[in-house]
């Protein structure tokens, strides 16, 4: 009885710990779209297409070519950048829980391709963003810093990565470093 007690305890113990990561990494992901949105001026935003999972990038920042950049992202620790690697080695299904002051969709793979193929991506949405990939979030030990890598798919696109810091419980992009561009 008290083995099958203490499985629960520490079942339901790993369950807060990943529903507490979850609730930490939707706050990132919100930062992130929130200083996205402030950066653009005055063109408004009515609605933000997210892509359904999350992108698999962990490798491009172990990449030979990466270390050797002086322009990498400063400041990152390394558990949080030993985090985000282990984080992205599988592509995770993203769920409606962001909050965000405009309206948003969850876009999946079908409907990307069928939008990119027909052109008709500006036409339908004209007052977008793109489409938005994000990477699963990298942690430091104490959920005080995090990095997000983002990829912005229009016919066009862009791809940056984000160093997030926690101050006063709010999550803030301290540094945007961009990847490529096309």
């Amino acid at each position: 009885m008290l083995c099958a007690s203490l499985l629960v305890l520490l079942c339901s113990g790993r369950a807060q710990a990943q529903i507490l990561v979850e609730a930490e990494e939707y706050a990132a992901y919100n930062a992130v779209i929130s200083y996205m949105l402030n950066k653009r001026g005055a063109r408004p935003v009515k609605l933000i297409l997210l892509w359904g999972q999350t992108a698999i990038n962990g490798s491009k920042l172990t990449s030979p070519d990466w270390k050797l950049r002086p322009q990498g992202i400063y400041g990152i620790t390394k558990d949080t950048l030993d985090d985000y690697i282990a984080r992205n080695d599988q592509p995770q299904r993203l769920e409606r829980l962001f909050d965000l002051k405009v309206e948003y969709e969850l876009v999946n793979n079908n409907e990307y391709l069928k939008l990119m193929f027909e052109g008709t991506f500006r036409k339908k949405y004209p007052d977008s963003l793109g489409i938005i990939y994000f990477s699963r979030a990298g942690f430091n030990r104490e959920k005080t810093q995090a990095l997000i890598y983002r990829e912005m798919k229009t016919p066009n696109g862009q791809a940056d990565y984000f160093l997030l810091v926690k101050e006063k419980g709010i999550w803030k992009v301290a540094r945007e470093q961009m990847y490529w561009i096309e």
